[in-house]
């Protein structure tokens, strides 16, 4: 039953962070074709598993387990205050997917983990948030600098959750 569990709250972080970006995505130019590509394509068509059709992908609530279903999933979003608009469609995104969850009856809490600015505190915050889930936890982190991204993940890692994140900065 755990890996179950496991395997359902990767698919459903995979969705929590690819989906928003399927939108973003632009049109790549064609490549030439030359036989050196064809030979490589042809080797790698063989050997390459099927690609998944994000804008078409489904899950059939019907294929996961009741005991999954009713198993606590604890989903938190991480951010620096209320301030900015684009922080705010971060906390919108993460009720839909509660939204999306309800409708496939899986049983789960939504936090908003605020760190107002401070590093210290965003950590604390996930560090709690991942010990309250104990491993039934997916999160969205926005850290306030790239230099604590590594403890956000490490916080859910060693509860056994799943996290993503995206650092819109260089260093």
């Amino acid at each position: 039953m755990k890996n179950i569990k496991k395997i359902l709250l990767f698919i459903l972080s995979i969705l929590m962070l690819t989906i928003p970006l399927v939108g973003c995505a632009e049109d790549q130019p064609p490549q030439e074709d030359t036989a050196a590509q064809e030979d490589t394509a042809t080797q790698e068509d063989t050997a390459a598993p099927a690609t998944v059709d994000l804008l078409n992908f489904v899950i059939d609530p019907a294929q996961i387990p009741q005991d999954v279903l009713d198993t606590e999933l604890h989903v938190a979003v991480s951010i620096r205050g209320l301030d900015n608009p684009y922080i705010v469609t971060k906390i919108e995104g993460m009720y839909m997917f509660s939204e999306w969850l309800t409708s496939i009856g899986q049983n789960h809490t939504v936090q908003v983990l605020d760190s107002g600015g401070s590093n210290d505190v965003e950590i604390n915050n996930m560090r709690q948030f991942a010990a309250l889930a104990g491993g039934n936890a997916i999160a969205y982190a926005d850290p306030n600098e790239s230099a604590i991204a590594p403890a956000l993940a490490e916080a859910i890692a060693e509860s056994g959750g799943f996290i993503g994140t995206a650092w819109n900065k260089p260093d």
